[in-house]
């Protein structure tokens, strides 16, 4: 939006945050639109199915990064009104959120509009952060998929790297950068 409309955007979201109606209606609809977007970037685009099967080929015995963000078709038929309501419930909330502004305005104008908007939001415990485990051994795997919408070959590989803040991940990163 137009830095103009800073004062409406914090509305809209903090409206969200306080009072989303997560009722059966809006969630079929929603699935629906998830369930089109999956279609779209993912069965009818070249490659795109091979990048989700290269995530399961290397994170095979860690379910949290196998699994792709946007979900499964059989997960999202599966899914449950009560899953998202609770989920909702429990993490939108100001005390489990980061409001991230940029934009021509003054900070000073838009902290006291993210106050104004988001200040008089109930509270709510939180689940407290767990560490995801260590990640386990890699394991070697190739797999060869057809895809009709690709017109030429592709080849993808994958590793895990090292755990974030140690050693390791900040050399690699340095490479990557380098590079």
């Amino acid at each position: 939006l137009p830095a103009s409309e800073l004062a409406l955007a914090l509305w809209l979201e903090a409206d969200r945050m306080r009072s989303l109606q997560v009722s059966a209606e809006t969630f079929v609809n929603q699935r629906a639109v998830v369930k089109e977007e999956y279609r779209m970037r993912y069965e009818n685009a070249a490659y795109a199915r091979a990048v989700l099967r290269l995530g399961e080929l290397v994170f095979v015995n860690y379910p949290p990064y196998a699994n792709p963000t946007i979900g499964k078709m059989a997960d999202l038929d599966g899914a449950k009104l009560e899953w998202a309501q609770e989920f909702y419930s429990r993490h939108y909330v100001p005390n489990n959120a980061v409001l991230s502004i940029v934009g021509g305005f003054e900070p000073d104008d838009a902290v006291a509009l993210a106050e104004r908007y988001f200040g008089s939001i109930p509270k709510r415990a939180i689940p407290p952060f767990t560490a995801p485990a260590t990640l386990p051994a890699a394991v070697t795997a190739r797999e060869q998929l057809s895809d009709s919408n690709a017109k030429t070959p592709g080849l993808l590989y994958g590793w895990v790297v090292p755990p974030a803040r140690t050693p390791e991940h900040y050399a690699l990163e340095l490479a990557a950068t380098l590079l």
